[in-house]
């Protein structure tokens, strides 16, 4: 599960990083578009495309998160079968070597 937390972790630094990235550069285009005395219906349009990039943005974050955690949970469960399984393996030999030695006293 370590490695879920550091996928986790390399994936909140990328998307911080990113957002940031651009994030700036959208601020750059809103000033450009100033600067140049456009239309404000372009800035209007500017705002709501990055208004949609945000939340696209953290809706895949939300989504990216309850993977991971359905992620994790899957893994619990495998390994919680997993002692299990070896539980059952024990119990299954120590039947058969109690069946050996009854069917061995049968004998005897």
């Amino acid at each position: 599960m370590d490695n879920l937390n550091e996928i986790q972790k390399k994936f909140n630094e990328l998307n911080s990083e990113s957002v940031g990235q651009i994030s700036s550069l959208f601020m750059a285009l809103s000033s450009q578009l100033k600067k140049e005395n456009a239309s404000g219906d372009a800035q209007k349009y500017l705002d709501r495309l990055f208004k949609k990039w945000m939340e696209l943005n953290q809706g895949l974050i939300g989504e990216s998160k309850k993977m991971l955690n359905g992620l994790e949970q899957s893994q619990k469960l495998q390994a919680y079968y997993q002692e299990e399984k070896k539980r059952f393996e024990v119990l299954f030999v120590s039947g058969i070597v109690f069946t050996s030695i009854t069917e061995m006293q049968q004998l005897m």
